[in-house]
């Protein structure tokens, strides 16, 4: 496995697109097979390949170098001959690159398309340690209320006798706090309030 900087070289017009990779080989297949079915994601480069056939471009290896150093070598080439064909002038950064209408439309639709099977355990495990002494931020006043006012025009289907069975036997036994009967006591009253505003009762 051979780690470099490299260029294809339009030899047409002279036109160039610079890189780097841990396997200049692969990275030349990669680029050719993307090309070929008109998927690359450089969509100057993927132009160019089309206009001028597969024939003009050529895969030049600029130099070998450690995996460590592959940025820092791709800089220089970059910096020097402002390839036509790269979007980015920075070696390694996204930073600026904006996808067009049609890429963002694509990105969306495989996003609604894509089917996501149950989480594993390892992966379940993962996020939770990831969160595990992360202090969220509190909910400003005006979202707290979009909340809550979501939170009450909500629809809810009915429960099953099933479901209702199980929940009944949780609670079953379950003391609550003196705070939570309050806010018990406090959210039927205030369901009772709307239900006989609702029906045109006084309160």
């Amino acid at each position: 496995m051979t780690s470099g900087c490299y260029e294809i070289l339009n030899t047409v017009n002279g036109k160039r697109y610079i890189g780097s990779a841990m396997h200049l080989k692969a990275r030349w297949r990669a680029h050719r097979n993307e090309l070929k079915r008109n998927k690359h994601k450089n969509q100057i480069l993927q132009r160019a390949w089309i206009k001028y056939g597969e024939n003009a471009f050529k895969f030049l290896p600029i130099l070998t170098c450690p995996p460590s150093m592959l940025l820092f070598y791709e800089q220089q080439p970059l910096d020097k001959l402002q390839p036509e064909y790269n979007i980015l002038l920075v070696a390694g950064s996204s930073l600026g690159y904006k996808h067009s209408l049609e890429a963002r439309a694509k990105i969306a639709e495989d996003g609604r398309n894509r089917k996501r099977g149950p989480l594993s355990i390892e992966h379940r495990a993962a996020i939770s340690a990831g969160n595990v002494g992360q202090k969220q931020k509190p909910c400003s006043i005006e979202t707290r209320a979009r909340i809550g006012e979501a939170s009450r025009n909500r629809k809810h289907p009915p429960c099953s006798p099933a479901t209702r069975k199980k929940i009944s036997k949780a609670l079953t036994g379950k003391p609550f706090s003196p705070e939570r009967c309050a806010a018990l006591s406090i959210a039927q009253f205030a369901r009772q309030a709307r239900i006989r505003e609702s029906r045109g009762r006084p309160s």
